[in-house]
């Protein structure tokens, strides 16, 4: 909702701002300004449409985590309430993880069949919210054993995508361990 309420306020300053430029403007050049403030305001207006029907999931995990590391004012009077708060957003941005990585699992071709990882959940920790360890059971989507290329990029992109280190990333097959650093 804040976020709703943030994109109208942009929209309205653009428009008054626009308003009053046009009035300084000479007459024989509000043609070009009308056509540059309409593409403008075009792309103003479509940019968060085209973001909520794609699903940018990577923008949903880092709202999630500076949910996380920062306080609500309103929640730091009772520690109970500040604690529930902390719980319901690290429960969210696990749950959001597990899909991000589900997801990329998917785009290699393989099936995440077991996700465990830790959370750095120390509130005074510079890396809180932070994946500190996962581990990640793999297959082929039609339940055969996976090739170590695609797992391979799969623990790449998990490094790249989710800021922690490969060698703190164990991936396995049901069967054999496959990379393991």
């Amino acid at each position: 909702m804040e976020q709703l309420l943030a994109w109208v306020k942009k929209l309205a300053v653009f428009m008054i701002l626009c308003s009053y430029m046009e009035h300084l403007i000479p007459s024989h050049y509000k043609r070009y300004f009308h056509m540059c403030t309409g593409l403008i305001l075009i792309l103003m207006i479509s940019t968060p449409l085209l973001r909520i029907v794609h699903g940018d999931m990577e923008s949903e995990v880092s709202c999630l985590l500076e949910n996380l590391r920062t306080n609500s004012k309103g929640y730091q009077t009772d520690s109970t309430l500040e604690q529930e708060y902390r719980d319901y957003y690290m429960s969210q941005y696990k749950s959001a993880v597990t899909e991000q990585i589900e997801a990329q699992a998917r785009s290699e071709g393989l099936c995440a069949e077991k996700i465990t990882f830790s959370v750095d959940e120390d509130p005074e920790s510079s890396s809180y919210g932070c994946l500190t360890d996962l581990a990640l059971t793999v297959t082929k989507e039609n339940g055969r054993q996976a090739e170590s290329s695609a797992v391979t990029r799969l623990k790449k992109n998990i490094s790249r995508q989710m800021g922690i280190q490969e060698s703190r990333i164990h991936l396995s097959d049901s069967q054999t361990l496959l990379v393991r650093q």
